[in-house]
């Protein structure tokens, strides 16, 4: 076996890399794959670094890309580009050193069945590609929003996915996007990527902002103060599309919010929404993620370059100056 390192989360704001081996001895449907790069979330990823999630959270127990047991010690991962270094003799559709994406932890090697592998398109690089589970997301979102010509939306958050999902809807022909974020650097980015307007909640009153309200409003800043804004934001009879996870803390829903017959739709990205899938698929999904990513060229949003073995100072940064970053990468090769 070979040796090999993970990352692992082993109690509250601690990371330890541990060594570990890889078998050789795979399977005729598996490959091993060399880790380039991987991507850390600055939403899910960040609150199982502090320790802010729930231990009944089944589908994150049931996402093959952590551990089998959603409590400490654990694995967490979602965005990795890597190449092909071993196949099974079975495996005729992926080559050795091919360029591959996986939702895996953070990891310098891994052993993993061939099928749960995407295909980089030679046209993209590896610092674009490992944007693919943000940028589907954000387009899960459109999806589930259903933004039309001419409406007004709002936008709360401009975290890597809040930003992707303002570019999206800033292409609705004659939409007008207002977003909300605490730190300049996101609000600037925002701006440039189509927003009309990008304001400090903390400084304004978002409620009004928008003349009559927003006719569609997405929330994936994290926190359930932001969707209460949201909601307070949204017009009569709009729709608020709930992207964030939000660990244990509960949600509360005011008077206002009955009276205005406002719509919340629940947005996963894991599974298409029911009423698309006589059309849709993940396979046709992916392609447009792949075609956004081509126009988008989103590596630019990369704001820090930081070794696999740092990865402790990664999450310190995002945890303690999240004003300084947009997108943090994990680097691996020499």
């Amino acid at each position: 076996m070979d040796k090999n390192y993970s990352l692992w989360f082993m109690k509250s704001r601690q990371i330890e890399i541990k060594e570990s081996s890889i078998r050789s001895d795979i399977g005729p449907d598996e490959v091993i794959v060399e880790t380039i790069l991987s991507a850390i979330s600055p939403g899910t990823e960040l609150k199982i670094y502090r320790g802010e999630f729930c231990t009944s959270d089944s589908d994150e127990k049931n996402n093959s890309a952590f551990s089998d047991s959603f409590q400490f010690p654990l694995q967490y991962g979602y965005s990795l580009v890597g190449k092909i270094i071993s196949k099974g003799n079975q495996v005729s559709d992926l080559e050795i050193g091919q360029l591959v994406f996986a939702f895996h932890a953070h990891e310098e090697k891994f052993v993993i069945k061939a099928d749960e592998l995407r295909s980089i398109p030679k046209d993209v690089s590896p610092e674009d590609a490992v944007f693919l589970p943000n940028v589907e997301t954000a387009i899960n979102f459109v999806h589930d929003g259903k933004p039309m010509l001419g409406e007004k939306i709002a936008v709360f958050g401009q975290g890597i996915v809040g930003l992707l999902t303002t570019y999206l809807m800033a292409q609705v022909p004659f939409s007008e996007v207002y977003t909300f974020d605490f730190f300049e650097k996101r609000r600037q980015i925002s701006v440039q990527l189509g927003a009309k307007e990008s304001l400090d909640p903390t400084k304004v009153n978002v409620v009004g902002v928008i003349p009559n309200g927003a006719d569609l409003s997405v929330e994936v800043s994290g926190s359930s103060h932001a969707l209460a804004q949201a909601i307070q934001t949204t017009g009569y009879n709009g729709r608020v599309v709930v992207g964030s996870w939000y660990g244990c803390h509960p949600i509360q829903f005011g008077n206002a919010f009955h009276r205005s017959h406002i719509n919340i739709i629940a947005s996963q990205v894991s599974l298409i929404r029911p009423e698309f899938t006589g059309r849709w698929t993940k396979e046709r999904r992916f392609e447009v993620v792949w075609n956004v990513i081509r126009k988008l060229q989103p590596s630019k949003l990369i704001t820090q370059r930081i070794p696999f073995k740092e990865a402790q100072s990664a999450f310190e940064l995002l945890d303690k100056r999240p004003e300084e970053t947009i997108q943090v990468v994990l680097t691996y090769l020499k």
